[in-house]
């Protein structure tokens, strides 16, 4: 049993990694740390069934959950419902702790993404 390259790309993508390692002038952003295709090549099958029953599949639900979160943002009251004003902010804090959960599984630091938002590694080649 081998990971899908959805599921590679969601493991990416959820440890702060993203697509592109370009962003111009000759700054290169890594894509992904060293490694981390062939951890997630030679992953046991019980890692592989930790890897996507805890966090792949979870992390899935939680990112969803944190888009539809924002869907009742202009509703404060209905009836007997009232909004948690802290919900969008709880949900994103639980996906984004789920993520650095996934990294530290891996044995990988956060990406540039997931680790504090604008900063970036330049590498010189």
């Amino acid at each position: 049993m081998a990971l899908t390259d959805p599921q590679k790309t969601d493991c990416k993508r959820w440890m702060g990694y993203g697509i592109s390692d370009r962003i111009g002038f000759g700054v290169v952003v890594p894509v992904e740390p060293l490694g981390l295709n062939d951890v997630l090549d030679n992953l046991t099958s019980s890692q592989e069934t930790v890897l996507i029953d805890v966090f792949l599949t979870p992390l899935a639900t939680l990112e969803t959950a944190v888009r539809t979160a924002a869907d009742n943002l202009d509703t404060l009251k209905a009836g007997p419902w009232e909004a948690n004003p802290n919900e969008v902010a709880a949900r994103r804090n639980l996906f984004r702790s789920t993520c650095r959960e996934l990294c530290a599984f891996l044995g990988f630091e956060p990406g540039p993404a997931l680790a504090g938002g604008n900063s970036i590694a330049i590498v010189r080649g």
